[in-house]
């Protein structure tokens, strides 16, 4: 599938839609798996730092885009078998860094688990067809498209890589 239309995605995630470069959905999914590699290469030591107080850690950062991919893909599992009785909200994403306890957790722990989820992401993608990735749901206040969010889930990841080479190496 290619790339949406951003005229009919809501503007707050027109920036990460934009970061992937591929227009194929499938091929931008294979084609961003050095996410973890990346990640396997910064020492130790970094994974506790913080650019600005009141800033996640880079384990912070690695545990929100393991939790946002999931819901991600949850709103699409849910729009695309067109389930129209579970809610699709918007998550606060502070709110979960805080009680995510990230900073317990290995670096270690932390590449393994998204590893996981990346690779089963993918395979959520893979499995639908043309109609269910054209298919709309409500999230919150906005309507999207399967084919969309798949968009998001890797844009999200490669938003916060970005961010990490930035702002944290």
């Amino acid at each position: 599938m290619p790339k949406p239309d951003l005229q009919k995605v809501p503007a707050h995630l027109h920036d990460e839609i934009n970061l992937v470069e591929q227009d194929d959905l499938k091929e931008a999914f294979s084609k961003h798996t050095d996410s973890v590699s990346f990640l396997e290469n910064i020492p130790g030591e970094k994974w506790s730092y913080r650019y600005a107080e009141g800033k996640w850690s880079i384990r912070g950062v690695v545990q929100h885009m393991i939790d946002a991919e999931r819901i991600f893909c949850n709103r699409a599992l849910v729009i695309a078998r067109k389930d129209k009785t579970t809610p699709l909200v918007s998550f606060e994403g502070d709110e979960y860094g805080a009680a995510s306890k990230a900073d317990t957790r290995t670096k270690e722990e932390l590449i393994s688990e998204l590893t996981a989820v990346r690779q089963s992401s993918h395979k959520l993608f893979e499995s639908f067809d043309q109609e269910q990735l054209l298919t709309r749901g409500t999230v919150g206040s906005y309507t999207i498209d399967v084919n969309a969010l798949g968009f998001v889930v890797i844009g999200h990841v490669l938003h916060h890589l970005k961010l990490i080479r930035e702002r944290y190496l």
